[in-house]
C-alpha cells in the first residue's frame, strides 16, 4: 500500500505540466498523436502554464509537430510561430531556433523552398 507522501507525488507528477509535457513527447515517439494532444492540451490548463512562457513555447512546439504530422499545415504554422514568440519574449533561443527550424521543415516539404531556407537562415 501506498502511504500518503507516495500519493502525493504520484498526484503531483500526473498534474504536472512539464510532466505531461514529457509523456505527451513520449506518446508521439510512439505515433500516438491522440493522447499526445490530450495532454498537451491538459498541461496549457495548469496555473503554472500561465505564468511560464518557455514551457508555454514547448507545449506550443510539440503542438505544431502534431499538426504538421497530420497535415494540418496553417495550424502547425499557427503554433510554431507562437512558440517562437514566446521562446524570445524570454531569451530562449534554443527554443526559438528549434521552433523555426520545424517550420523550415514543414515548409521545405510542402516545397516551399525558398521560405524553408530563408527560415533555414533565421535559425
Amino acid at each position: 500500500m501506498k502511504d500518503s507522501a507516495d500519493r502525493k507525488r504520484g498526484d503531483r507528477m500526473t498534474h504536472d505540466a512539464r510532466h505531461l509535457l514529457d509523456l505527451a513527447r513520449d506518446w508521439m515517439t510512439q505515433g500516438n498523436t491522440t493522447v499526445a494532444f490530450q495532454l498537451l492540451n491538459e498541461a496549457l490548463k495548469h496555473k503554472e502554464t500561465e505564468s511560464d512562457k518557455v514551457i508555454r513555447g514547448e507545449i506550443s512546439k510539440e503542438i505544431g509537430r502534431i499538426h504538421m504530422q497530420t497535415g494540418e499545415w496553417s495550424r502547425a504554422e499557427d503554433a510554431y510561430n507562437q512558440a517562437t514568440s514566446l521562446f524570445l519574449e524570454e531569451n530562449y533561443y534554443k527554443g526559438a531556433a528549434e521552433s523555426v527550424r520545424n517550420l523550415a521543415n514543414m515548409k521545405f516539404l510542402l516545397g516551399q523552398f525558398r521560405d524553408s531556407n530563408s527560415l533555414c537562415e533565421k535559425a
